[in-house]
């Protein structure tokens, strides 16, 4: 393969996973940030059997961040797309939540949070963009006519 090729695809997938490590961190930390408003002053934000089962999906989706995002900065020299291919799934369905949390902000009058759904956009179109990069074809000097 053409070695500037495997440079941009590197470096693509460098930003994939340390994009999913950051979505992943904070990710934790809002859920982290929910668990203990929710403590402090319980019927803050929901009730306690829906505050619980938020923190655990909150849970999840950081740890699923995380560990794509690792997965891909392992594999990074690698050419499976199985990783890439999760982390298009991943932030997909991240960017399909965010805009359901954003519409119910915008329904409810409170103020709007959009950028951790900006945040993941951009992880989906680096995911996207390295997920559909092609090889450039070999650059061979023209053929030599002998006699």
């Amino acid at each position: 393969m053409d070695p500037r090729f495997t440079e941009r695809l590197r470096r693509g997938r460098t930003w994939v996973g340390v994009l999913s490590l950051v979505v992943g961190a904070f990710a934790l930390i809002g859920t982290a940030a929910t668990a203990v408003l929710a403590s402090l002053r319980p019927g803050l934000i929901t009730s306690g059997l829906v505050g619980a089962v938020l923190v655990a999906f909150g849970l999840m989706e950081g740890l699923a961040y995380l560990g794509v995002g690792i997965w891909v900065l392992v594999t990074r020299r690698g050419t499976t797309s199985a990783p890439i291919i999760t982390a298009v799934v991943l932030s997909s369905i991240g960017v399909a939540l965010g805009l359901f949390d954003v519409l119910t902000e915008a329904l409810s009058g409170r103020s709007l949070q959009v950028w951790a759904l900006v945040v993941v956009a951009i992880l989906l179109g680096r995911s996207i963009r390295v997920l559909r990069m092609k090889p450039s074809p070999a650059q061979f000097p023209p053929p030599t006519r002998a006699g």
